[in-house]
């Protein structure tokens, strides 16, 4: 008797998985894709057969990335906060119906692996980019937790591509966990090189950048307040190598020139130019930290600027080298780079700078002098050389009117220059940013 009620229970129990089954089913072509989800998970925890199982979780995978995807085109920020790793969830669940029953599913599993590869990426990078403008810790931390999670399963997917490492790289960077980051950059270094996109990426140059930035300021001893000489020397070269990189692709591009629109080729021309400014300012960073190597920076940047003399920032760059040994010679650069940009910042105050200074000195050898008529001299070339400071100080000013020391300098050129309106216009300034 027991044995005949036994036999007749497990027909009952498969029997009530079939409507379950069914009304998933019904559910997910209504677009109820949380109650589809519902009813897949009854039928997987239910433990029937493997096929079975197989088939729900095929189908709470779609459930879960057709949720997603309707949240994402609604901006429908509760679901979006719900199901934030619903992409990865999915990718669980189409790996594990090709484990259970693999003749089945096995193909269409891996043609849905593939087609979601590229949204687990653009879901991980916008996340990444939500993270970098959040204040709350809390929040940037559960942000930066699901972007990892979408290219961690991105690169499981493919493991050729380069794109997940890096911005995975980029995630721990966030974190400040420097090694990790290093790792993962190196990684997407070679992952670049063995296999690199088929179409150029110029961006990808930014991995050897995120390297050198990383040797430059990150990876140094805890107990010493600045990198060592080698470290900065590695940091150059990956600077190198990062341009190396930019160079190769940008020439790929220009190959692809007769096949691509104006627009593509217009955009690869801007970011390579935009890149390439990055470029400049690290290398020029790097090579003041490294004396010893004044010389070859000198060379490098006077032949840069040979090929493009309109470069603003290799102008820039250039002038603030030629300052440690010839002040004259730099002025007259910046001079020439305030006329590339009138309105620069880092050009007009370097001007200024370099005239307050002059001005400075000619007023303590006034100071010093018993002779009236050099006294006299002096005192007018003071005056001359602040009034030649004072509209280039405005100018970098209206740039960044929160620099306190660009405050500062306008204070003591108008005070000096008997101009007690604008005077009174820097001091009020000053106190608004903190000052005395």
């Amino acid at each position: 008797m027991n044995r005949f009620w036994l036999l007749l229970l497990l027909p009952v129990g498969l029997a009530a998985q079939t409507p379950k089954m069914k009304t998933g089913m019904n559910a997910l072509k209504n677009d109820d894709y949380i109650g589809a989800i519902s009813q897949f998970d009854g039928v997987i925890l239910s433990a029937g057969k493997p096929e079975e199982r197989a088939e729900a979780h095929y189908y709470r995978a779609e459930s879960q990335v057709k949720l997603y995807r309707y949240a994402l085109h609604n901006r429908h920020a509760p679901l979006l906060h719900a199901y934030a790793d619903a992409y990865a969830r999915a990718c669980e669940d189409y790996t594990r119906a090709a484990e259970l029953d693999k003749n089945v599913w096995g193909q269409s599993v891996q043609k849905e692996l593939e087609a979601l590869s590229p949204e687990l990426i653009r879901d991980g990078l916008q996340k990444l980019e939500a993270a970098k403008k959040e204040n709350d810790a809390a929040e940037k931390e559960r942000l930066l937790q699901n972007a990892t999670r979408c290219l961690q399963t991105a690169a499981k997917i493919n493991s050729k591509q380069y794109l997940p490492a890096d911005l995975l790289g980029q995630i721990a960077l966030e974190q400040k966990q420097y090694r990790q980051a290093e790792q993962y950059l190196r990684d997407a270094a070679t992952l670049f090189r063995q296999y690199p996109p088929e179409s150029p990426d110029l961006l990808a140059s930014y991995i050897y950048y995120r390297l050198a930035l990383l040797h430059r300021h990150y990876l140094h001893r805890a107990s010493a307040d600045a990198p060592m000489p080698a470290q900065l020397q590695q940091a150059l070269e990956y600077l190198r190598q990062a341009k190396s990189t930019l160079d190769a692709e940008y020439q790929r591009a220009g190959r692809l020139a007769g096949k691509l629109k104006s627009q593509e080729l217009e955009r690869y021309q801007k970011q390579f130019r935009a890149v390439q400014e990055d470029f400049y300012y690290l290398e020029l960073d790097l090579y003041l930290q490294l004396p010893e190597l004044h010389a070859e920076a000198l060379t490098r940047f006077r032949d840069a600027l040979q090929k493009e003399p309109k470069n603003y920032t290799l102008t820039l760059a250039y002038a603030q080298l030629l300052e440690r040994n010839d002040m004259q010679q730099a002025l007259a650069m910046y001079q020439k780079a305030a006329l590339l940009q009138p309105d620069g910042y880092e050009a007009n105050y370097h001007i200024g700078i370099i005239f307050v200074n002059e001005a400075a000195r000619m007023e303590k050898e006034a100071a010093q002098t018993p002779n009236i008529d050099r006294f006299q001299q002096l005192n007018a070339l003071t005056r001359e050389y602040l009034a030649k400071a004072r509209p280039h100080l405005q100018a970098a000013y209206r740039s960044r009117p929160d620099n306190m020391e660009l405050v500062n300098a306008l204070l003591q050129v108008t005070l000096n220059l008997h101009m007690p309106e604008d005077y009174q216009r820097y001091k009020t300034r000053q106190k608004e940013l903190g000052g005395k």
